[in-house]
């Protein structure tokens, strides 16, 4: 949940902001050049300009205000939701500390 933060001037290139909840936050002067935008909620973000949603990438998902047009490059259709968190680890110990919990629920 990004609602209402501030990105002003911030540098957002290649950012991750697939499903960001990013109403009434300030995107003045953000640089979102090949941010992933992908099932976002600009609704009501400020100061967000039509450059910067052409310099992004987004889907059909990808909810804006009334007054932006969505950018002839964005994906048709809205992409599936991630199969799994870019914060999880599959590798090393982690992975077989998540396999030995997911086993652990005998009664």
């Amino acid at each position: 949940d990004l609602r209402g933060i501030s990105f002003r001037g911030a540098t957002l290139i290649l950012a991750d902001l697939r499903r960001a909840d990013l109403r009434h936050a300030d995107l003045a002067g953000a640089d979102l050049r090949d941010a992933d935008l992908a099932g976002a909620d600009l609704r009501g973000s400020l100061f967000v300009t039509q450059s910067q949603l052409e310099a992004a990438n987004g889907d059909a998902g990808t909810r804006l205000s009334p007054s932006l047009a969505r950018p002839a490059h964005w994906a048709d259709v809205a992409m599936p939701a991630p199969r799994y968190s870019p914060r999880c680890s599959t590798s090393g110990a982690a992975s077989s500390s998540i396999t030995h919990h997911a086993h652990d629920d005998r009664p």
